[in-house]
Order: structure tokens, then sequence, then C-alpha cells
């Protein structure tokens, strides 16, 4: 099958939008389809693209300038004709109609989107669509673009990465038939556990690390408040952006936290390598990037995935959308989001019972290679594809 994937991804960028595509495009092409992944030339470099996320250089990458003098043109036309339109959305509508009748080599047999007005435009080529949504639909102009895209004769499957997500689509579009929507949890890769850890394991004392972004609602300041507690304990964060990772080295660390600043994808094993458990303390509000936002009530971290491919230990906040995935006791420990005590007590239960510890991590592991690998995510997806078709 040739794929043509719509992102509107910067990259290579930080965030985690940008990780789930490259890995995506090289689940898919892993399974024998030509995938060509559509994105935005992003502002930091690397030497390697591919090298940089840590995939296989296995489909085609297409990085686009969002300033495209076709899309301008026509813009300036319509703000003549109609000065009170959204241009910012018919920018972006008209840039996926280019990408598509422009830079499509030949037609494909599918579109796979995770930008709705990319969609949008490109969705008028008449190729079958499916649509990967993130978060609920917005009231009006989303709500309006969606309800169209999913009356189009294209369309295939709406993508979403949470059961809870799929019940909030189901109250905003009623008449979108419960089969036309697929649950597919987010994913990792399996690690080489022959990683050479990056930081010298220390005889009696457990070594916890934090991967992730530094924004409100990930749970930092739990972090730096069990570190407190537990003096026997070494603390590691890694992540974040240069301005956020600043603010954090300036604030009163204790002594046994670090903060190591941002690791590319690419490079990220060593680090969980080094780590004998994992934590995961989302609060009850969850900020996506820029601070703004709620995620936690639909949300699929990816670094759940990450850390329970290692088979280590987890501890994570008990939130509703977690235990779509989590089993408290079995593949985690699943503690009060803000309860640094409760953090504590289990780090100290996980040092006093290694067997525990290697029972959930082991637990952990076996579920993620059963269910959430990003292969077996892109073969549930084209899999329902191929017992739609005709």
């Amino acid at each position: 099958m040739k794929i043509e994937y719509l992102s509107k991804s910067s990259l290579p960028s930080r965030s985690a939008n940008s990780v789930h595509v490259m890995k995506m495009c090289q689940a898919f092409a892993s399974l024998g389809h030509d995938v060509t992944l559509h994105g935005l030339q992003g502002q930091e470099s690397a030497e390697d693209d591919f090298a940089h996320y840590g995939v296989k250089n296995s489909f085609k990458l297409r990085k686009h300038l969002e300033k495209d003098l076709a899309t301008a043109r026509w813009l300036e036309r319509l703000q003549r004709v109609a000065p009170f339109l959204r241009t910012g959305v018919i920018r972006q509508t008209l840039f996926g109609r280019s990408i598509a009748r422009q830079t499509f080599q030949g037609r494909p047999d599918l579109i796979y989107a995770r930008h709705l007005f990319w969609l949008l435009g490109a969705a008028t080529t008449g190729v079958d669509f499916v649509f990967e949504s993130h978060k609920p639909p917005v009231k009006g102009l989303e709500l309006a673009a969606q309800r169209w895209l999913f009356r189009r004769p294209g369309f295939r499957y709406l993508v979403v990465i949470s059961s809870k997500l799929k019940a909030l689509y189901r109250e905003s579009f009623p008449e979108l038939p419960e089969e036309k929507i697929i649950v597919a949890h987010d994913g990792a890769d399996p690690p080489n556990l022959q990683t050479p850890a990056r930081i010298a394991s220390v005889p009696g004392r457990l070594q916890a690390g934090y991967v992730g972004h530094l924004y409100p609602g990930r749970g930092i300041d739990l972090i730096l408040g069990v570190a407190g507690q537990i003096c026997d304990v070494d603390f590691h964060v890694v992540g974040g952006t240069d301005r956020d990772v600043a603010a954090l080295k300036a604030r009163a660390l204790p002594p046994n936290l670090t903060v190591h600043g941002f690791v590319s994808p690419g490079e990220i094993g060593s680090f969980y390598a080094s780590f004998d458990v994992f934590l995961a303390p989302y609060q009850t509000k969850v900020a996506v990037a820029g601070g703004a936002g709620d995620t936690s009530a639909f949300m699929s971290p990816l670094k759940i995935f990450e850390y329970m491919s290692w088979g280590k230990p987890l501890l994570a906040s008990d939130l509703p959308v977690l235990r779509e995935v989590l089993s408290d006791q079995e593949t985690a420990l699943l503690l009060p989001p803000a309860d640094t005590d409760a953090w504590s007590a289990a780090l100290h239960r996980l040092q006093e019972n290694p067997q525990e510890a290697e029972y959930i991590g082991t637990a952990a592991r076996n579920s993620f290679l059963s269910k959430y690998t990003w292969t077996n995510r892109a073969r549930q997806i084209l899999g329902a594809l191929e017992r739609q078709s005709p």
C-alpha cells in the first residue's frame, strides 16, 4: 500500500508528536508499505533526522516550508473578497491541498493524517483517508470540519488514543458509527536491553528516573518533594525545553536530584538503561506544549510505553485513563497523584522487595510486547482497513 502521512510536525524538534509520527511511519514501512511522511522543516538541526529519532531510514521524508507561494496568492485573493474569514485555517487547508496535488508521487492508496486542516485540503483529491486525533473535537470550525470529513466517501476510520477520547467523540458525533473509531493507544519500540548505562549504579541506592517534558502537571514538584524526603535514592529528570530546564535548575534542588536536560530520542536508551525504577507522576491537570490545555482525561503518554518496554518497575499516578493500560500491583504501582508520602513509601517498598520490583517490571514488559509496540499499533490500524475492504 502507498501511504502519504500528513503530520504538520516540525522535524526535527523536541515535541512528542514528532516522535510519534516518525515511529508510526517506521512501523507502517516495516509491514511492507511504501510510506512518505510530510511535516514542516524544524528550527532545530540534526545531522540525520532518522538517527535523531532512532528510526530506520525505511520511509521517505518530505519537510515543507509553511510559506508556500501558491497558498499566499490564494489567501490574498480570499482576503480581498471575504476579509472576515479565518486566514490561518484557510492557509492550512490550502497548504494540505497543495501538498496533495503537487508533492504526492502518483495516486496513493491512503492518506493518513494527524493534522485536521491539512487533511481537509487533501481530502478533496478523492483518496481514501484515516484521521488520527489526540484531543477532543472543539466546537465551531473544528467540529464542522470533522463532520464534513466523516461524511466524505473516502473516510475510512477515526483513530483515537484512548477509550475516554472515543467516548468524547461519540458525544460530539453520535451519528458516527462506533465501528468507525479505532482505539489505538500510543506505543514504543522494543529497546536493546544490552544498551550500556549512562549513569553508574551505586550499591544500595535506587536510581529513579523521569523522562519527558517539564510542563505543568507532569509532576516535577512531586518528584522534588519525594527526593527531599528520601536521601538514599537518586533521582534523575531527563527532558524539557532549554527554558524549562534552566528554570528548574535555578530552584533549590535536593542534592540527590540531577537535571540532565534534553536528550534526543535516538540517544535516550542509555538513560533508560541506568534507571532501576521509572516515575510517571502525572497530575489531575496535565498541560501540553506552552503550558496550556489539560489532557489528563484522555491522554496516552509515550513515556508510559517506553518505560514498560524496559522491564523495570513503574510508579504512576492513579488516573482513570492510565488504568486503560496499567494494572495496579501488576504492571505498575498506581499512586495518588499529589501524595508525596505514598510515592516515598512505594519507592522504599521496591527497594526492600527486589522480587516484587522484578515481577512488576517483567509483567509490564510482557504487556508491552503483546499489545503496545509501534508495529502492533500499525498492524491493528491497517488490519481494520483490510477487513473493511471489499
